[in-house]
């Protein structure tokens, strides 16, 4: 719950009053749903940072994960593929940080950790490997994935920006040139610009979202 105050700026009552904690696994998850229903049709992907958490608690957030403990990792992923879950899907956008300016755990797994579970998922031969991109995540990385994989690789999520008008259609380029080659590698679109309105009355969302990254900045939020 803690990773989500920033990187989706929620408040943490909001999810202290609404997640049903009666699960742990990611089948138990499903089993919660079917058991209490849900009103349109659901489909989950099995989250890189939710799993992390759960095989290395707090560390998380701070390294990068054994031998070991990808091992374990990989069973949490092969378990959600049997029960259903749709795919998996990580981020190593630089925006996306946790409670305190912490970044999010996908953000620490190293190359070994991320190629391992995008395979194991791709087992099963069925679903979808999805990565919100950061910054140093190359196409031609990406186009590996899919390849070692042999799965369907969403990039997430391409927005127009007045700022860079060109950068969504160059990565578009390089995703319609990887499809040419035979790779399966699918761009995740907005139908609107993104753009970011905040006040210091509520500074939150402009804190993780544009300008974390500034030692000035930080110096001037709180932490709790």
């Amino acid at each position: 719950m803690r990773h989500l105050t920033h990187v989706e700026s929620m408040s943490l009552d909001a999810p202290r009053a609404g997640i049903r904690w009666k699960f742990e696994s990611f089948p138990q998850y499903l089993d919660m749903l079917q058991r209490h229903g849900v009103g349109p049709n659901v489909a989950c992907f099995a989250g890189r940072s939710a799993i992390r958490t759960f095989v290395m608690g707090k560390e998380a957030t701070e390294r990068t994960a054994t031998d070991n403990e990808i091992a374990a990792m990989t069973m949490q992923v092969r378990e959600a593929m049997a029960a259903g879950a749709v795919g998996f899907a990580t981020s190593t956008a630089e925006a996306h940080n946790g409670e305190g300016g912490t970044p999010m755990p996908s953000r620490l797994a190293d190359d070994g950790e991320l190629r391992t579970l995008v395979r194991t998922m791709g087992e099963s031969g069925r679903g979808v490997y999805m990565m919100t991109k950061g910054s140093k995540t190359s196409l031609p990385y990406l186009e590996e994935l899919a390849v070692e994989a042999r799965r369907l690789v969403v990039i997430a999520a391409l927005f127009h920006s007045n700022t860079n008008p060109t950068a969504a259609f160059t990565t578009l380029d390089q995703i319609n040139a990887a499809r040419s080659r035979g790779h399966q590698l699918v761009a995740q679109t907005s139908c609107c610009p993104l753009s970011m309105d905040f006040t210091f009355k509520s500074p939150r969302t402009c804190s993780r979202a544009c300008s974390r990254g500034s030692p000035p900045w930080r110096r001037t939020m709180p932490r709790r």
